[in-house]
């Protein structure tokens, strides 16, 4: 769906992106990071035709965005990371306004709005002036117009960043229903915990080059040095200290009060390990409240990364 071949950028002769080649199946939720300055906007502003001083080439589905004609711009919805509105009109009017704008027949355009302020759960607001609105119910209105005239290509710039959790859920249940039916989505977040929710692939951006891109496994896989199990657990220092002479287990850590990391040797059995270390703290007459994989979230991986743990 989405070719980006060799995209250079530079800003006042300093380079931004270096030579960006990324590959984008349909239908993927592709996740992109990197740290500020690292180039994230920069590619997006060029994926929407925003930004023609490039060298390179995007390509949309077959067309590049250098044509920026109708049939171009009617492949992508987008939702920018500050979306402003004309402050006097209401949100009905908006989206009228967004849907003719994408080239919409009008005997379509009702019905769909309909549709997309059901999904996003802002019917009740749909006569009121755009200055009235919160500042999460204009990030849904954002979305609406960005979904509207069903783009093939969502690209989303810190689409989350400005919602309350029920509606970070209500976006991720609608990213998910969106992938499912074909539409292809690139957004990047600052909130790690929200790509890792929904993003099937992974783009790591650094210093104007994709340092990784792959699945959620494979970086997982790249970054876990080693299996770990949680133990929570009320007991003497030298009974958990114990530990690593059971069968299976590297060394054990105290990292935090009642709660140990046990490392397991490469070859171990995951189960067989856990089962020895339940039966040998209740024979200690220990409290064992909880016995369970430890499993490092994307922004636990991602700083070690960043600190140097990850391998171009």
């Amino acid at each position: 769906m989405v070719l980006l071949q060799n995209v250079c950028k530079d800003y006042q002769g300093v380079p931004v992106l270096q030579g960006l080649d990324l590959v984008i199946p349909s239908g993927s939720i592709f996740g992109y990071i990197g740290p500020n300055g690292s180039g994230k906007t920069t590619t997006i502003r060029i994926m929407t035709g925003l930004m023609s001083d490039f060298s390179g080439d995007v390509v949309i589905d077959g067309i590049s965005v250098r044509r920026q004609d109708m049939e171009m711009k009617s492949l992508i919805g987008y939702l920018p990371q500050n979306a402003s509105f004309q402050d006097w009109r209401t949100l009905e009017q908006t989206l009228m306004t967004f849907g003719r704008l994408s080239g919409m027949d009008e005997s379509d355009l009702k019905g769909r709005i309909d549709e997309v302020l059901r999904d996003l759960e802002i019917e009740k607001y749909r006569r009121m002036r755009m200055n009235k609105l919160s500042g999460g119910t204009i990030q849904k209105v954002g979305m609406a117009q960005a979904i509207l005239h069903r783009p093939r290509l969502l690209i989303l710039d810190e689409p989350m960043s400005a919602l309350d959790p029920e509606s970070r859920v209500l976006f991720k249940r609608l990213f998910r229903r969106l992938s499912a039916e074909g539409t292809t989505i690139f957004f990047s977040s600052h909130i790690l915990n929200d790509i890792q929710d929904v993003a099937d692939t992974l783009g790591i951006l650094r210093d104007g080059r994709l340092a990784y891109c792959g699945s959620m496994e494979g970086f997982r896989a790249q970054m876990d040095h080693g299996r770990s199990i949680s133990v929570e657990v009320e007991c003497p220092a030298e009974v958990w200290q114990s530990l690593d002479e059971l069968e299976g287990i590297s060394y054990v850590e105290l990292v935090a009060e009642h709660r140990l990391s046990v490392r397991l040797e490469d070859s171990a059995d995951e189960d067989a390990v856990s089962n020895r270390i339940i039966r040998h703290l209740v024979e200690k007459d220990c409290l064992v409240r909880s016995v369970h994989r430890s499993s490092q979230g994307l922004e636990e991986l991602y700083i070690a990364y960043a600190n140097g743990g990850g391998q171009e």
